[in-house]
């Protein structure tokens, strides 16, 4: 039995991100890593940009401070 046709529509008014900001709960691996995934992304040419925060002082890594540095950085 053949499958049935999916008709395709395309979602307007959704654009694709050209800007990912990163805040990390850690403060030692994770913001390297993503430095490493930014800096690849850079030299591929890639028209997506990845914006590493950097890491909070006092070793503030709970959620809800992870998120208040990314709502200061949207400010």
């Amino acid at each position: 039995m053949a499958r049935e046709p999916c008709p395709f529509t395309r979602i307007r008014g959704v654009r694709d991100p050209s800007l990912i900001v990163i805040a990390c709960e850690g403060a030692a691996t994770e913001p390297v890593y993503f430095q490493g995934v930014a800096d690849k992304s850079d030299a591929l040419g890639s028209r997506l940009k990845l914006k590493v925060l950097p890491p909070r002082e006092g070793n503030l890594s709970a959620p809800r401070y992870v998120l208040q540095q990314m709502n200061t950085y949207k400010k």
